[in-house]
C-alpha cells in the first residue's frame, strides 16, 4: 500500500521523489522485518521479533500467555508489563492473517516452553547439594 502511495506521489509531482523514496524504504523495511517476525524460544529467554521491534523477555519474568498474542511479564523491578505480538494479531487487511488455530498452536508451544523451564527449576532446586 505504501508503494502505491509512493507512485501516486510521484505522478502528482515528480519533485516529491524524496518522499516517495522514503515510502518505498519504509515498505521494504516492514516487509523484511515481517518475514522474520515470530517468536524464538531460547534457553532462558523469549525473543519476540515483530515488524518494527525486537523484545527479549527472560523466562523467569513471564507471568502468563493466557491472553496470547499478549504476553504478560514483570520487569526486573517487578513492574507489570504487557507485550503484544503483532505478527499474531488478526487484521482484516492482511492476506495471510494468522488463524485462531495458528495462534493456539503458537500459544501451546510457548506454554510448553514455560512449563519445561519450571520443571527444570524445580528439579535442580530439589537436588541435594554435594
Amino acid at each position: 500500500m505504501l508503494t502505491v502511495l509512493a507512485v501516486v506521489v510521484l505522478v502528482e509531482d515528480v519533485r516529491d521523489w524524496p518522499f516517495a523514496l522514503l515510502l518505498v524504504g519504509v515498505t521494504v523495511l516492514i516487509a523484511l522485518r515481517g518475514v522474520g517476525a515470530g517468536i524464538n524460544l531460547q534457553e532462558n529467554e523469549l525473543v519476540l521479533r515483530d515488524y518494527l521491534l525486537t523484545t527479549r523477555i527472560r523466562r523467569a519474568q513471564i507471568v502468563s500467555v493466557e491472553r496470547f498474542p499478549a504476553i504478560d511479564w514483570r520487569s526486573a523491578g517487578g513492574v507489570p508489563r504487557e507485550t503484544l505480538m503483532w505478527a499474531f494479531v488478526r487484521r482484516a487487511a492482511m492476506i495471510t492473517a494468522p488463524t485462531d488455530s495458528d495462534r493456539a498452536h503458537a500459544r501451546s508451544i510457548v506454554e510448553n516452553w514455560l512449563l519445561d523451564g519450571e520443571e527444570r527449576h524445580h528439579s535442580s532446586s530439589d537436588e541435594a547439594p554435594s
